[in-house]
């Protein structure tokens, strides 16, 4: 019945018996293990460093580390030549970052249930507050690692960028 309904309709269905899921078969999960976080399904296991860093994404189904290092928010260098409220140099860009978003973490855990965990944290940094809630779920909706970021932005003649270090490369990748 999925899909077939119009917004703000309504549909009538059955109940049918079928092959029960055993407790736990595909369910995501949520621990502490050594300073770090990880939330596990059935196709990732994603670690976050004490830090609040992504330091580990491993994709179960491809046997494959996904991350050669952490993906870490940057703190990228902004000294336009002109219209400095929003123009960015390509100067700038080539620059490695001034710093990162580091230091002391709040760490919580907002979900756990069957269908879905995830970690919020938070962090300071350069007078900004940073939020970010991972959460990856079970069952299809787990084929990938949700990542929700919030900034409160207080940053002055810099830029905000969230690198992330693939182990996979492609020569020809594009970036809109």
């Amino acid at each position: 019945m999925r899909g077939r309904v119009a917004a703000c309709g309504f549909a009538v269905g059955r109940r049918v018996r079928g092959r029960r899921q055993k407790t736990g078969e595909g369910e995501p999960r949520v621990s502490a293990r050594g300073g770090a976080w990880v939330l596990e399904n059935r196709r990732y296991v994603a670690r976050l460093g004490n830090g609040g860093d992504l330091e580990s994404v491993y994709d179960k189904r491809l046997g494959r580390e996904l991350l050669f290092g952490p993906a870490r928010l940057e703190f990228q260098h902004e000294r336009p030549v002109a219209w400095p409220a929003w123009n960015m140099d390509w100067e700038d860009r080539r620059r490695p970052p001034e710093g990162f978003v580091e230091g002391v973490a709040e760490v919580a855990v907002t979900e756990r249930g069957t269908a879905r965990v995830a970690v919020r944290v938070r962090r300071r940094a350069r007078g900004s507050e940073f939020v970010q809630t991972f959460r990856l779920a079970g069952g299809d909706a787990g084929e990938r690692l949700e990542v929700v970021t919030e900034v409160n932005w207080r940053g002055r003649a810099c830029s905000l960028k969230w690198a992330f270090p693939f182990t996979a490369e492609n020569q020809w990748a594009a970036y809109y």
